[in-house]
Order: C-alpha cells, then sequence, then structure tokens
C-alpha cells in the first residue's frame, strides 16, 4: 500500500483544468429575469485555509477515463463523506465507487498528499434530480477510516439560519476566472454571507428559504465558489470548532443569461449568488443511510429548534439547471488499475 501512494502521486502530477464542459438550460417560464441557471463552483477571492479550521474537508478525485474531476467534502465520520450528488455522476450516469478515490487530512490536494483512500460505497440522494439539482447531496463510504482525529470530524449545523449569518466556503477549485486557471494545489477559503430570501428568489423563483433544502449566499467583495468546489463545505464560522452548513451546489448571476455559447460565466459577479445543499435538512437520510446516530453528528446534540424538521416534499426548493460536469483534467489510464489495488 505504502509503494502504490507515490505511484498514484506521479500518475496525477499532470495538468488539471477546468476545461469540462458547462451545461445549462433555460429557467421555468416563470422567471422574468433570469434565462438560465449555472453550477460553477471555485474559491476566488479568497486566501489559504488552515487545516485546523478545514480538519474535515477532503478532496475527491473521480476516474473518467481520458480525464478526471475535481469534487469537495467533509469528513462526519471515520469513514464517512458528504458531498454533493452531482459530483457522483458523470453526466447523468452515476459514478461507480471504484472510480473514486478520496484524500484527507491536508492542505493539499491529491497530488501532494499521501493519506488517500479508496471508496467502497458511492450514495447519491435516491431523489437527486440531475435536471433540476434538487436533493443535491450524496454520501461516500471509504474502504477504511482515515487517519483523521474523531474530534476533528464536521458536527452538522442543526439550528435556524438568519440572513447575514457569518459563513465561510472552502476548496482547491480554481482560483481566477482566467481559461487557463487550474485547480488550486492547497485548500482556500472565502468569507460568504447568507442572503435575504427575496434577493435570491430574483434569480431563482424555485428558492423558498434558508431553512428549506437549498441557502443563498450573495456575492460581495468579488469573493464567491465556483468551478471545482462543487460538494466542498459551507460552515458556520461564529464558533470554533466551525459546524457544517451546506454543501456546494450551484451559482447564479443575472449576467449568466448573456455569456457566448461554450463558454462558462464568471464567478463571483456583481448581483450573483451561491446555493448551497442544506445539511441538516437531510439529517435523517444522512443517519439512516450511513448508520450515524444523529446526536452524535449534530452541533446541538439534537437540541434543534429549528423548523426544518418539517420537511418539505422533494420538489419543493427545485432549481431549474443542469449541474455542471466538474472540472476535467488529463489522466493516464493506468490510474484506474491503481486505484482498484487501494
Amino acid at each position: 500500500m505504502p509503494k502504490l501512494l507515490p505511484l498514484l502521486s506521479t500518475l496525477l502530477t499532470l495538468s488539471f483544468s477546468s476545461a469540462g464542459t458547462t451545461m445549462s438550460t433555460p429557467a421555468s417560464s416563470s422567471s422574468t429575469n433570469t434565462t438560465n441557471f449555472q453550477a460553477d463552483f471555485r474559491i476566488i477571492n479568497g486566501v489559504q485555509a488552515s487545516l485546523s479550521l478545514f480538519p474535515f474537508a477532503v478532496f475527491i478525485y473521480t476516474d473518467l477515463g481520458d480525464t478526471g474531476s475535481a469534487c469537495g467534502g467533509s469528513l462526519i465520520a471515520p469513514n464517512v463523506v458528504l458531498t454533493a450528488a452531482h459530483c457522483l455522476y458523470d453526466e447523468k450516469n452515476p459514478t461507480p465507487a471504484s472510480s473514486l478515490a478520496v484524500s484527507a487530512n491536508s492542505l493539499f490536494n491529491i497530488q501532494n498528499n499521501s493519506n488517500i483512500y479508496s471508496v467502497s460505497k458511492a450514495i447519491p440522494h435516491p431523489s437527486y434530480n440531475p435536471e433540476t439539482a434538487a436533493n443535491d447531496i450524496g454520501i461516500l463510504i471509504l474502504s477504511k477510516n482515515t487517519n483523521v482525529p474523531s474530534s476533528s470530524f464536521a458536527k452538522i449545523y442543526d439550528l435556524p439560519i438568519s440572513n447575514s449569518l457569518a459563513t465561510a466556503a472552502a476548496g482547491w477549485g480554481v482560483t481566477s476566472n482566467a481559461s487557463n486557471s487550474t485547480v488550486s494545489q492547497v485548500l482556500m477559503t472565502v468569507p460568504l454571507v447568507i442572503s435575504s430570501s427575496s434577493n435570491c428568489k430574483s434569480l431563482n423563483p424555485n428558492y423558498t428559504n434558508n431553512d428549506g433544502m437549498a441557502v443563498c449566499t450573495m456575492n460581495q467583495n468579488s469573493q464567491d465558489t465556483c468551478y471545482g468546489d462543487s460538494g466542498g463545505p459551507l460552515v458556520y464560522t461564529g464558533v470554533s470548532p466551525y459546524p457544517l452548513l451546506g454543501v456546494t451546489s450551484f451559482g447564479n448571476a443575472p449576467t449568466a443569461a448573456s455569456t457566448p455559447s461554450g463558454e462558462k460565466p464568471p464567478c463571483a459577479a456583481t448581483g450573483g449568488f451561491g446555493f448551497y445543499t442544506h445539511v441538516y435538512y437531510f439529517i435523517d437520510w444522512i443517519a439512516s443511510t450511513a448508520s450515524l446516530d444523529k446526536s452524535n453528528i449534530t452541533y446541538s446534540s439534537g437540541n434543534s429548534t429549528s423548523l426544518i424538521d418539517q420537511k418539505k416534499s422533494s420538489n419543493t426548493n427545485s432549481l431549474n439547471i443542469n449541474p455542471a460536469i466538474p472540472p476535467l483534467f488529463t489522466v493516464l489510464p493506468t490510474l484506474l488499475a491503481v486505484l482498484s489495488l487501494l
């Protein structure tokens, strides 16, 4: 096993890029000022993260044959990772667990991290809709426990979410809108602020409120998440350690509709918003699927006063988009064979 890790690192020392195909579709006819939604996540105008603040953050690599993709995730148990459901799909086809690898307990991405784990199960939410991004959450069960201390696992924020709640996102996505920008070598973080529901509805008529299945943040100070950060954590920064509030899902801006065909809309656009899957909304599914006790994975140990326990139907808060494929980069064909031995 130890001899395989340098080999895997060597195989992955190649050109990570954000050249993946980005897809978008018209919004519902009830939208008056938006023609499409865009799934596009990378850290823009952020700073290098501290491992002590994001010890649960993991890098998820997907082998797609001639290409691969990058996403983020969060450890909530020794071998359980939360991520976005769209990170577990190759376009509309589920990705087999054997094509996935996770690196943990490091600021570096999988190229320079020897803590690499294979995946035994990849479980997107059963009601995930790739056409609408509803229920955009998934679980990875790793083949063995990570070396991350149990005190470092993310606790799920289970209290009501108010406007202006101080939050931050983290990820290894590309760090600029330049066409040649590459996946970050180190974990980056950016401060974000929860937006008012009315502002979010102006760009997404299907959005309900921040206690629903999606949480909304507003772009400020040209700071945003974008391509490559999908699945990564949105955390509440008002306490320490940071509890996990959301999973990076997609973003939208008024200017997205005017993006030339074949080009990806820029991130951190003025008036833009980010949408994050609200993790606690799915707490029952998470606990049941991963065989975890809710009281062991929630921030307030079950003393929540949130109203979101009254779950809405899977059609509520649906998002009329086709989530983008995470950024693609060239890989060597022998990588799958290496992963099969991990």
